[in-house]
Formats: structure tokens, C-alpha cells, sequence
């Protein structure tokens, strides 16, 4: 089904702990003080803070119009090609420091799950490495925050989209808040929530990479059944291969007397027409 959830790790929960605390700092702060770091352009197009109804992540299917509703959520997000981030978060303490230390330890992790998945699909287990070193990886945090909701959300309400991820595989951590749902033979089925976990999950360009063997499957995020008016917080590792990657099949992974499914692309340019379908407003700079 494309998704995993994985113990045993080898992050530190402190490290999550700190990250955790931090974030719902941030967030806590006056617009005014978030927006000094927002990005500049539509939702994607750069590291900073992306204010709640800046995201229509459904429209990355392109079934949905521009006038539905958009997310409920807001985030702060840092790209990987330098740590500590850039901009400088308005924060006191050592977010930066807390950010650097987390995403390298899961990088370390990422890259690992990667060759598991060349490995267990035929494929030399080095075969995604190069794409992986240094600054050719190409790596998101995202952290993603889901405020109460006043008035409290209405029966079937959603806050996030049903949607596929964009690149290869995405390390998810959430909080004890129920919601995140993902589709199984056309069902909505919630993903348990396990204490210390991650959630791994396939992304679209892994699936064309695999010419479809893997699977990059919907999900979304609901309301709890309570209704509860709780705030829900995300800290999403998004990773893939530098923008220039062709990506193109192992040869295994194509059968014998047909060609690769998809016609050939680099990472970055498929990337970038996912990422522009989820913008509410492509043309804004706000």
C-alpha cells in the first residue's frame, strides 16, 4: 500500500521532543512575527513560513478547481542544502541547532530505507546512493501545524487534502491526535498511531523510478471523530534526488520486450509541476 510504520529507528526521541516544543513555539506567535520569514511566492517555491490558506494540496491531482477550499493548515519549511537553515527563524533558543541535528539523523535513515527498497526489488542495493550524497540529495522539512478550530469543524470535514506525495520516500512524525487516513481498495482507513514510530510512505517519483512495482497512495488528513478542537502538529521529512536526476527504471524493473511506463523527466521538473498545481493563488507573492 505504500506506507510503513516503522520502530526502531535509531532517532533519538529527545531529539523529536525538542523539535516538537520548539515548532508549537513558533506557531504560538503573532502573524506578524511568522510572516517576517514567509516565503516569497506561492506555496513551494522557497524555504520560510506559508500562512494557513496558502495550500491546496488536492489540486496536485488535477481533478480539483482552484475555488475549493484550501488547507487548514500552516507550516515552516527548510530546505537541505544548508544547515542551519536560512532564513533565520524569529525564535529564541536553538531551533537551527535542533533542525540540523534531527535532519541529519534522518537522512542517515532515509538513505538506509533506500537501499533496503533497491535490495528488495532486485536492484543493486547501491543503485540509488549516488543520487543521495551530499548536495545532490535533495531533502524538505516541513513542519506542519493544524490550529483548533473555531467554530469547531463540522461532521466529515477535513483539514488536508487527499493527495500523493511528490518525491521518493517522506518520514512522517504526528502526535497521539488522530487523522491521517489513507485509501486501500477505494476505503478510507486510518493509520494507528504508534508511540515513537515513523510513518514512511512512497512518493510519486519513487513510484515512477520502480516503473509503478511500488506504490504512491492517497492519503489525507481528517477531523478526529470526536470533534475535537485540539491543534495537530506534523513534522514531515520529504526526500528525494537532486533536481537534475533523470529518472529513469533499473533495467530489472522493466519487463523484457516493453518499454518504462513513463516517458522520461528529471526530478526536479516533476517536482515542480506538482508543487505548482498546489498553490491557491500560483500568481501571489503574499
Amino acid at each position: 500500500y505504500g506506507f510503513v510504520v516503522v520502530t526502531g529507528h535509531g532517532v533519538d526521541a529527545k531529539q523529536l521532543s525538542q523539535l516538537s516544543k520548539l515548532a508549537k513555539t513558533f506557531f504560538a506567535q503573532p502573524s506578524e512575527v511568522k510572516e517576517q520569514i514567509a516565503v516569497d511566492g506561492g506555496y513551494g517555491s522557497g524555504a520560510g513560513y506559508n500562512r494557513l490558506g496558502k495550500e491546496n494540496v488536492e489540486a496536485t491531482l488535477g481533478e480539483s478547481d482552484r475555488n475549493m477550499a484550501a488547507d487548514y493548515v500552516e507550516s515552516l519549511v527548510f530546505h537541505n542544502y544548508g544547515w542551519p537553515p536560512d532564513p533565520e527563524v524569529p525564535l529564541e533558543g536553538n531551533f537551527n541547532e535542533v533542525i540540523k541535528t534531527y535532519c541529519a539523523s534522518v537522512t542517515e535513515l532515509v538513505r538506509g530505507m533506500m537501499q533496503l527498497t533497491a535490495h528488495s526489488l532486485g536492484a543493486p542495493p547501491t543503485f540509488f546512493d549516488e543520487h543521495y550524497e551530499g548536495l545532490k540529495f535533495d531533502g524538505f522539512l516541513k513542519l506542519s501545524w493544524y490550529p483548533k478550530q473555531d467554530p469547531k469543524p463540522s461532521p466529515g470535514q477535513i483539514r488536508y487534502g487527499s493527495h500523493t506525495d511528490y518525491q521518493c520516500l517522506t518520514v512522517l512524525k504526528v502526535e497521539d491526535v488522530p487523522g491521517l487516513q489513507v485509501q486501500i481498495g477505494g476505503e478510507w482507513v486510518s493509520v494507528p498511531y504508534i508511540e515513537g514510530a515513523f510513518i514512511i510512505n512512497v512518493g510519486d517519483t519513487l513510484r515512477r523510478w520502480t516503473n509503478g512495482i511500488l506504490s504512491s497512495n492517497l492519503h489525507r488528513v481528517v477531523n478526529p471523530e470526536s470533534q475535537s478542537d485540539d491543534g495537530r502538529l506534523s513534522i514531515v521529512f520529504f526526500t528525494g534526488p537532486h533536481s537534475d536526476t533523470p529518472i529513469i527504471p533499473y533495467e530489472g524493473w522493466i519487463k523484457k520486450g516493453e518499454t518504462a511506463k513513463h516517458s522520461p523527466i528529471t526530478a526536479g521538473e516533476y517536482l515542480d509541476i506538482k508543487i505548482s498545481r498546489s498553490q491557491t493563488n500560483p500568481d501571489s507573492t503574499g
